[in-house]
């Protein structure tokens, strides 16, 4: 009698704990590195070098489980996105300039994830995130050491900016908000009441960062300035009793 009490007890004790393989919904954050640059070309003399800039990352996110193999993932970063640009003054008085462009950025993902493994669990990811530039600053320098900086400011029919160092761009030829793809995989294991977990992602958006009214306007051999972005992501998950 004793020994059935304490099998109960015992049953009843471990059924009061999260079980992870029967737990639907999972909820947790996320640090790490946030790489990114963008696409475009001016026109077809546009001899600009597009390079990528690093920045952290940090976040947070939750997951539904319809099954052990299959879930959607959604969450709410914040990020840098941007790109450093470098190009040359022609010229035998020319020499190299750069100018880095940094906003602030929310990125909310939403994707499908395909998981399989048991201690080890590996998994895929795939699905749209919407992503809104929330302001940023930039910083302009040339080999000669000039240099020159300030904030990045959006704002529709904007007047002139308080300081004339600051860039105040138009909402009506300046794109905040963006939609793209990201694609990536990832490995996590049970640690404790959770999921330790790294996440390696790649992002393209699929708008322009200028808005032309007519396309007839845009230069000669233009391409459009396109968010890319590459993510490294740690994070911890907790999934939720039912």
């Amino acid at each position: 009698m004793k020994r059935i009490l304490l099998l109960t007890m015992a049953a009843l004790l471990l059924a009061s704990f999260p079980v992870h393989a029967q737990s639907k919904w999972e909820v947790g954050g996320e640090l790490g590195l946030n790489a990114s640059t963008t696409s475009g070309r001016w026109d077809s003399n546009d001899e600009t070098k597009n390079k990528w800039i690093g920045t952290p990352l940090i976040g947070i996110q939750s997951a539904y489980n319809f099954n052990p193999m299959f879930a959607v993932v959604a969450g709410l970063f914040m990020i840098k996105s941007g790109a450093l640009y470098v190009n040359s003054y022609p010229g035998e008085g020319g020499g190299e300039y750069s100018q880095r462009e940094r906003f602030t950025t929310l990125r909310l993902p939403v994707l499908a994830r395909f998981m399989w493994g048991t201690t080890w669990q590996y998994y895929g990811l795939a699905g749209l995130y919407l992503s809104k530039r929330l302001g940023g600053r930039y910083v302009y320098k040339t080999a000669a050491g000039d240099e020159e900086s300030g904030k990045i400011r959006f704002k529709k029919n904007p007047d002139e900016s308080n300081n004339s160092d600051d860039w105040v761009l138009d909402t009506e030829y300046f794109r905040r908000l963006n939609i793209g793809l990201q694609l990536g995989g990832g490995i996590r294991r049970a640690i404790g009441p959770g999921y330790l977990s790294f996440n390696l992602l790649f992002g393209m958006g699929f708008l322009d960062f200028y808005k032309w009214a007519d396309k007839n306007d845009r230069p000669e051999g233009y391409k459009a300035y396109k968010d890319r972005n590459l993510s490294f992501q740690f994070g911890y998950t907790y999934p939720l009793p039912e």
